[in-house]
Protein backbone atom coordinates (compact mmCIF):
# COMPACT_ATOMS: atom_id res chain seq x y z
CA UNK A 1 0.00 0.00 0.00
CA UNK A 2 2.45 2.78 1.03
CA UNK A 3 4.64 1.66 -2.16
CA UNK A 4 2.04 2.89 -4.12
CA UNK A 5 2.73 6.83 -3.17
CA UNK A 6 5.53 8.95 -4.46
CA UNK A 7 9.23 8.82 -2.96
CA UNK A 8 8.63 11.88 -0.73
CA UNK A 9 5.38 10.65 0.30
CA UNK A 10 7.01 7.32 1.29
CA UNK A 11 9.34 8.97 3.38
CA UNK A 12 7.19 11.55 4.64
CA UNK A 13 4.69 8.15 6.23
CA UNK A 14 7.02 6.05 7.00
CA UNK A 15 9.13 8.74 9.00
CA UNK A 16 6.24 10.07 10.83
CA UNK A 17 5.34 6.15 11.64
CA UNK A 18 8.55 5.79 12.99
CA UNK A 19 8.52 9.21 15.16
CA UNK A 20 5.78 7.83 16.71
CA UNK A 21 6.62 4.43 17.79
CA UNK A 22 10.01 6.14 19.00
CA UNK A 23 8.36 8.88 20.90
CA UNK A 24 5.97 6.59 22.49
CA UNK A 25 8.54 4.16 23.71
CA UNK A 26 11.07 6.90 24.92
CA UNK A 27 8.15 8.37 26.98
CA UNK A 28 7.02 5.26 29.13
CA UNK A 29 11.09 4.05 28.96
CA UNK A 30 10.86 4.56 33.01
CA UNK A 31 7.34 3.16 33.22
CA UNK A 32 7.46 -0.67 35.00
CA UNK A 33 6.41 -3.54 32.24
CA UNK A 34 5.87 -0.65 29.18
CA UNK A 35 9.61 0.16 29.81
CA UNK A 36 10.31 -3.16 27.91
CA UNK A 37 9.22 -1.12 25.13
CA UNK A 38 12.71 0.36 24.13
CA UNK A 39 15.10 -2.61 24.24
CA UNK A 40 12.17 -4.31 22.17
CA UNK A 41 12.27 -1.23 19.71
CA UNK A 42 15.76 -1.79 19.65
CA UNK A 43 16.22 -5.53 19.09
CA UNK A 44 14.01 -5.30 15.89
CA UNK A 45 15.43 -2.21 15.25
CA UNK A 46 19.20 -3.13 15.09
CA UNK A 47 18.48 -6.37 14.74
CA UNK A 48 17.18 -5.70 11.09
CA UNK A 49 20.31 -3.57 10.44
CA UNK A 50 22.27 -6.20 11.64
CA UNK A 51 20.68 -8.57 8.94
CA UNK A 52 21.18 -6.47 6.33
CA UNK A 53 24.39 -5.98 7.10
CA UNK A 54 25.24 -9.86 6.75
CA UNK A 55 22.81 -9.83 3.66
CA UNK A 56 25.79 -7.67 1.83
CA UNK A 57 27.77 -10.30 3.78
CA UNK A 58 26.80 -13.39 2.17
CA UNK A 59 26.90 -11.71 -1.33
CA UNK A 60 30.53 -11.71 -1.04
CA UNK A 61 30.70 -15.16 -0.33
CA UNK A 62 31.11 -15.17 2.92
CA UNK A 63 29.16 -17.27 5.71
CA UNK A 64 28.86 -15.42 9.01
CA UNK A 65 27.06 -17.42 12.27
CA UNK A 66 23.68 -15.10 11.53
CA UNK A 67 22.20 -16.76 14.73
CA UNK A 68 25.01 -16.42 17.37
CA UNK A 69 25.24 -13.03 16.13
CA UNK A 70 21.94 -12.13 16.62
CA UNK A 71 22.17 -13.87 20.27
CA UNK A 72 24.97 -11.94 20.63
CA UNK A 73 22.98 -9.02 20.24
CA UNK A 74 20.10 -9.97 22.44
CA UNK A 75 21.91 -10.31 24.99
CA UNK A 76 23.73 -7.06 24.77
CA UNK A 77 20.65 -5.08 24.73
CA UNK A 78 19.07 -6.74 27.70
CA UNK A 79 22.29 -6.35 29.30
CA UNK A 80 22.05 -2.98 28.92
CA UNK A 81 18.61 -2.94 30.38
CA UNK A 82 18.91 -4.65 32.93
CA UNK A 83 21.65 -3.10 34.07
CA UNK A 84 19.73 -0.16 34.05
CA UNK A 85 17.51 -1.75 36.61
CA UNK A 86 20.29 -3.02 38.88
CA UNK A 87 22.41 -0.17 38.69
CA UNK A 88 25.36 -2.39 36.65
CA UNK A 89 24.78 -0.33 33.24
CA UNK A 90 28.43 -0.58 32.10
CA UNK A 91 29.46 -4.13 33.66
CA UNK A 92 26.55 -6.59 32.63
CA UNK A 93 27.02 -5.73 28.63
CA UNK A 94 30.80 -6.78 29.41
CA UNK A 95 29.96 -9.87 30.63
CA UNK A 96 27.64 -10.41 27.88
CA UNK A 97 29.96 -9.50 25.33
CA UNK A 98 32.51 -11.87 27.05
CA UNK A 99 29.85 -14.85 27.29
CA UNK A 100 29.27 -13.87 23.71
CA UNK A 101 32.39 -14.09 22.28
CA UNK A 102 33.59 -17.67 24.01
CA UNK A 103 30.51 -19.50 21.88
CA UNK A 104 31.22 -17.17 18.69
CA UNK A 105 33.98 -18.71 18.64
CA UNK A 106 33.08 -22.20 20.03
CA UNK A 107 30.31 -22.79 17.34
CA UNK A 108 33.15 -22.73 14.95
CA UNK A 109 34.91 -25.67 16.68
CA UNK A 110 32.34 -27.70 15.24
CA UNK A 111 32.59 -26.43 11.22
CA UNK A 112 36.28 -25.09 10.72
CA UNK A 113 35.61 -23.54 7.07
CA UNK A 114 37.59 -20.43 6.44
CA UNK A 115 37.49 -19.15 10.38
CA UNK A 116 39.46 -16.38 10.23
CA UNK A 117 37.62 -14.31 7.87
CA UNK A 118 33.75 -15.81 9.00
CA UNK A 119 34.96 -15.18 12.41
CA UNK A 120 35.78 -11.53 11.78
CA UNK A 121 32.81 -11.07 9.56
CA UNK A 122 30.01 -11.91 12.12
CA UNK A 123 32.10 -9.87 14.86
CA UNK A 124 32.71 -7.04 12.95
CA UNK A 125 28.59 -6.91 12.33
CA UNK A 126 28.79 -6.75 16.51
CA UNK A 127 31.12 -4.45 16.45
CA UNK A 128 29.50 -1.81 13.68
CA UNK A 129 26.36 -1.92 14.68
CA UNK A 130 25.22 -3.46 17.92
CA UNK A 131 27.90 -1.97 20.28
CA UNK A 132 27.47 1.56 18.62
CA UNK A 133 24.00 1.82 18.16
CA UNK A 134 23.41 0.55 21.58
CA UNK A 135 24.62 3.26 23.03
CA UNK A 136 21.33 5.29 22.57
CA UNK A 137 20.21 2.66 25.18
CA UNK A 138 23.42 3.92 27.69
CA UNK A 139 22.69 7.55 26.75
CA UNK A 140 19.00 6.77 28.06
CA UNK A 141 19.73 5.04 31.02
CA UNK A 142 22.82 7.27 31.83
CA UNK A 143 21.23 9.83 34.11
CA UNK A 144 19.99 8.36 38.04
CA UNK A 145 16.44 8.41 38.24
CA UNK A 146 17.37 11.01 41.26
CA UNK A 147 19.54 13.45 38.91
CA UNK A 148 18.14 16.88 37.38
CA UNK A 149 19.00 15.68 34.12
CA UNK A 150 16.79 12.87 32.23
CA UNK A 151 18.58 10.62 29.47
CA UNK A 152 15.47 10.48 27.09
CA UNK A 153 16.02 14.67 26.19
CA UNK A 154 19.52 13.50 25.62
CA UNK A 155 18.52 10.97 23.39
CA UNK A 156 16.11 13.23 21.15
CA UNK A 157 18.81 16.02 20.93
CA UNK A 158 20.87 12.64 19.44
CA UNK A 159 18.21 11.89 17.23
CA UNK A 160 17.64 15.99 16.06
CA UNK A 161 21.00 16.63 14.98
CA UNK A 162 21.99 13.68 13.68
CA UNK A 163 18.67 13.26 10.87
CA UNK A 164 19.08 16.67 10.32
CA UNK A 165 22.00 16.63 9.22
CA UNK A 166 20.76 13.62 7.15
CA UNK A 167 17.89 15.61 5.58
CA UNK A 168 19.40 19.01 5.26
CA UNK A 169 22.56 17.59 3.91
CA UNK A 170 20.43 15.70 1.07
CA UNK A 171 18.30 18.86 0.30
CA UNK A 172 21.09 20.97 0.53
CA UNK A 173 22.92 19.18 -2.18
CA UNK A 174 19.91 18.27 -4.29
CA UNK A 175 19.47 22.00 -4.35
CA UNK A 176 22.97 23.74 -4.73
CA UNK A 177 25.37 20.56 -5.28
CA UNK A 178 27.81 21.07 -7.59
CA UNK A 179 31.68 19.58 -6.23
CA UNK A 180 31.23 15.58 -5.75
CA UNK A 181 32.56 14.67 -1.69
CA UNK A 182 33.71 11.17 -2.72
CA UNK A 183 32.23 10.57 -6.21
CA UNK A 184 33.73 7.05 -6.15
CA UNK A 185 31.44 5.51 -3.40
CA UNK A 186 28.75 7.90 -3.01
CA UNK A 187 28.41 9.63 -6.73
CA UNK A 188 25.07 11.94 -5.65
CA UNK A 189 27.21 13.15 -2.22
CA UNK A 190 28.51 17.16 -2.30
CA UNK A 191 30.63 19.30 -0.51
CA UNK A 192 27.37 21.70 -0.42
CA UNK A 193 25.03 19.44 0.83
CA UNK A 194 27.46 18.04 3.88
CA UNK A 195 28.23 22.01 4.88
CA UNK A 196 24.06 22.11 4.49
CA UNK A 197 24.12 18.89 6.94
CA UNK A 198 26.52 20.54 9.30
CA UNK A 199 24.63 23.56 9.69
CA UNK A 200 21.75 22.08 10.79
CA UNK A 201 23.54 20.09 12.70
CA UNK A 202 24.39 23.11 14.81
CA UNK A 203 21.53 24.98 14.59
CA UNK A 204 19.40 22.13 15.77
CA UNK A 205 22.15 21.51 18.98
CA UNK A 206 21.79 25.37 20.01
CA UNK A 207 18.27 24.99 20.41
CA UNK A 208 18.15 21.80 22.55
CA UNK A 209 20.23 23.94 24.52
CA UNK A 210 18.61 26.86 24.81
CA UNK A 211 15.44 25.57 25.36
CA UNK A 212 15.35 22.00 26.40
CA UNK A 213 16.29 20.57 29.60
CA UNK A 214 19.96 19.42 29.44
CA UNK A 215 23.17 20.62 30.28
CA UNK A 216 24.44 22.35 27.65
CA UNK A 217 25.97 25.97 26.90
CA UNK A 218 25.83 27.86 23.64
CA UNK A 219 29.51 27.20 22.84
CA UNK A 220 29.35 23.31 24.07
CA UNK A 221 26.47 22.98 21.50
CA UNK A 222 27.85 24.92 18.69
CA UNK A 223 31.10 22.64 19.28
CA UNK A 224 29.05 19.29 20.43
CA UNK A 225 26.49 20.46 16.92
CA UNK A 226 29.51 20.40 14.32
CA UNK A 227 31.04 17.22 15.84
CA UNK A 228 28.01 15.05 15.29
CA UNK A 229 27.49 17.06 12.36
CA UNK A 230 30.64 15.79 10.38
CA UNK A 231 30.79 12.51 12.18
CA UNK A 232 26.98 11.67 11.05
CA UNK A 233 28.18 12.10 7.60
CA UNK A 234 30.82 9.95 7.94
CA UNK A 235 28.89 7.33 8.97
CA UNK A 236 26.73 7.60 5.75
CA UNK A 237 29.55 7.37 3.76
CA UNK A 238 31.18 4.24 5.77
CA UNK A 239 27.81 2.50 4.90
CA UNK A 240 28.14 4.01 0.77
CA UNK A 241 31.07 1.70 1.42
CA UNK A 242 30.07 -1.54 1.85
CA UNK A 243 27.04 -1.24 -0.26
CA UNK A 244 29.32 -0.09 -3.22
CA UNK A 245 31.72 -3.24 -2.94
CA UNK A 246 28.29 -5.20 -3.60
CA UNK A 247 27.15 -3.05 -5.75
CA UNK A 248 23.83 -2.35 -3.66
CA UNK A 249 21.61 1.15 -3.59
CA UNK A 250 19.70 0.50 -0.94
CA UNK A 251 20.16 -2.41 2.00
CA UNK A 252 16.97 -3.70 2.12
CA UNK A 253 13.55 -2.73 0.40
CA UNK A 254 11.58 -0.69 3.40
CA UNK A 255 8.85 1.98 1.37
CA UNK A 256 9.77 5.34 2.08
CA UNK A 257 13.00 4.24 3.92
CA UNK A 258 15.39 1.67 1.82
CA UNK A 259 16.86 -0.42 5.11
CA UNK A 260 17.14 -0.24 8.07
CA UNK A 261 21.17 -0.15 7.81
CA UNK A 262 20.34 3.28 5.70
CA UNK A 263 18.56 4.73 8.61
CA UNK A 264 20.94 4.08 11.28
CA UNK A 265 23.96 4.27 9.53
CA UNK A 266 24.81 7.86 10.69
CA UNK A 267 23.94 6.89 14.36
CA UNK A 268 26.00 4.56 14.75
CA UNK A 269 28.86 7.01 14.74
CA UNK A 270 26.85 9.81 16.43
CA UNK A 271 25.54 7.99 19.26
CA UNK A 272 29.23 6.48 20.78
CA UNK A 273 30.43 10.41 20.01
CA UNK A 274 27.36 11.43 22.38
CA UNK A 275 27.95 8.60 25.12
CA UNK A 276 31.64 9.54 25.21
CA UNK A 277 31.21 13.27 25.71
CA UNK A 278 28.53 12.35 28.50
CA UNK A 279 31.35 10.01 30.30
CA UNK A 280 33.94 12.24 29.96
Amino acid sequence: MLASFPPIFQRVIASTIATAFLLFALYFSFTPYLSLLVPILAIVCFGAALKEYYSIARRKGFKPREKTAYSLGLAYILAIYLGSLSGHQDSFPLYALAIGLFVLFSAFFFDGKNPLVNIAITLFGIVYLIIPLSCTLQINYFFPPESAEDGRWWVLYLLCTTYLTDACGLFAGQTFGKHKMAPVISPKKTWEGAAGGLLASIIASLIFSLYAPISLSVVQSIILGACIGTIAQVGDLAESLLKRDVGVKDSSKIPGLGGMLDVVDSLVFTAPLLYLYLKA
